[in-house]
């Protein structure tokens, strides 16, 4: 009796057999074809279309209807800002009014605004979590006053490019030093009027 004795690496996956040829030629006809297998790429037929009944295509589109039109979130979709209702901004509680403190000052710009705006919401107002609806709803409190286009992207760039606001998270806008430091020292007051 023969003993054949075959030896097959593959960078260590070893397979060692010794027997008859019979035995040896067998496993290594088998190795050989499940390797083969699992180096061909699966070829999968597509499932036949199988054309949708008139009820299945409405309850398929109300379905699309009923979950596309829901947003994430308010502040994450929306560039411009919802109005909140809820928020009371005139001054109600003995504390000052945003019209009253935004008069104060002569902002010019939108950057100006949008820190005017987040400052009072934080030190006067005491808001913990302030977002793009919070600034959206102040622009609106102010009579004559249009909110920037794209007024996330506003709110962006007074963090940005004039470092007024902190921005990293847009659920909870805040005041940093140096907005603070601008407000407080550089941002020109307007003149009292006198009586």
């Amino acid at each position: 009796m023969d003993e054949n004795k075959l030896k097959i690496d593959l960078t260590q996956g070893i397979i060692e057999v010794e027997g008859s040829e019979q035995l040896v030629r067998d496993i290594y006809n088998d190795f050989k074809k499940r390797l083969n297998q699992a180096a061909a790429p699966a070829i999968v037929a597509p499932a036949p279309q199988v054309p949708k009944t008139t009820t299945e295509k409405s309850a398929a589109n109300s379905q699309k209807k009923a979950t596309s039109g829901k947003p994430k979130s308010k502040s994450s979709t929306n560039n411009s800002g919802t109005l909140l209702k809820d928020l009371d901004l005139t001054g109600s509680g003995g504390i000052e009014s945003l019209r009253d403190f935004y008069s104060k000052y002569e902002a010019s710009s939108n950057f100006e605004r949008n820190l005017v705006f987040v400052y009072y919401l934080q030190n006067i107002k005491e808001l913990v979590e302030i977002n793009i609806n919070h600034v959206f709803t102040c622009y609106r409190n102010i009579p004559d006053l249009k909110a920037p286009g794209n007024l996330k992207q506003s709110i962006f760039d007074s963090a940005f490019k004039k470092g007024w606001l902190d921005t990293s998270n847009m659920e909870s806008i805040t005041v940093p030093i140096s907005g603070i430091n601008h407000l407080e020292h550089d941002l020109p007051k307007k003149a009292e009027e006198s009586s």
